[in-house]
């Protein structure tokens, strides 16, 4: 009697115990294909990306050989574009891992490397996207001021005057993507991650902060050469052998007049 109820219980519960174990490989077998689809598409983006480091580095030797060059300038142009494109993808699909990925610091020989991977490529992608500004709005700058470059310094100034104008509003962009990339770079410890990598990673977390003088400065430019209106300097000369409560004996005073980029004394 105790056989057959103990065999009519197991008959009884065997059908859940099967759709479990059905259920449980239909949810292996769907999480292996998508970590394999993920892994494709990570390797596909992976290639793409560094097909187009591979077209970018001898476009960015032309142009550090010669930065007047502005065909390599405007070859560079769309190759950053889509380079940026790749890398957002990227980030796209690698974010919902980023906690995961910070934890694996310890990891043998690449923890660093892993852990730091976040912040470079969040690093990567606000660094292209002021890339990509920047070259929208210089080329023209360059082209005004190579197309002028028979005429005298200050000629040139004028006629790059109104692309100044144009771009004003655009350089405090490119400002918040610097910004946004050396906070990011400042998380990673350079001395931790392997030559080349880190020494390089070493060299823009400094000379990031150098371009932001620079950048602050091209949006006051407009109103600096006098785009809306006259504008007065007063020009000082001191000589600093002779000290003066201003810092030397006053040796001449020019008064300099800025009007649409014409500069006259």
């Amino acid at each position: 009697m105790s056989f057959e109820q103990t065999d009519f219980a197991s008959r009884r519960t065997y059908p859940w115990r099967r759709w479990l174990a059905i259920i449980s490989g239909l949810l292996v077998v769907a999480a292996i294909v998508w970590i394999g689809a993920l892994g494709i598409r990570l390797y596909q983006r992976g290639q793409a990306a560094w097909r187009l480091v591979q077209t970018i580095e001898p476009l960015a030797r032309q142009v550090a050989a010669d930065p007047q060059q502005v065909a390599a300038w405007e070859a560079l142009q769309p190759q950053v574009a889509q380079l940026e494109e790749e890398m957002k993808a990227l980030r796209t699909d690698l974010a919902p891992y980023w906690p995961l990925l910070r934890r694996l610091d310890r990891l043998p020989s690449i923890g660093a490397e892993v852990a730091a991977a976040p912040d470079l490529l969040e690093a990567g992608v606000e660094l292209l996207a002021a890339g990509r500004l920047g070259l929208d709005q210089g080329i023209p700058l360059l082209k005004a001021t190579t197309e002028s470059a028979a005429a005298s310094p200050l000629e040139t100034l004028a006629s790059v005057l109104p692309r100044l104008q144009a771009s004003a509003d655009v350089w405090p962009e490119v400002t918040a993507h610097i910004d946004r990339a050396s906070a990011h770079l400042q998380k990673i410890d350079a001395s931790r991650l392997r030559s080349p990598l880190g020494p390089r990673i070493a060299q823009i977390q400094e000379a990031l902060p150098r371009l932001r003088p620079l950048l602050d400065l091209f949006p006051l430019l407009p109103e600096l050469l006098g785009a809306d209106g006259e504008r007065h300097y007063l020009i000082i000369a001191q000589n600093s052998d002779e000290l003066r409560p201003t810092g030397g004996f006053v040796s001449g005073v020019g008064l300099v007049r800025v009007a649409q980029g014409k500069i006259t004394i």
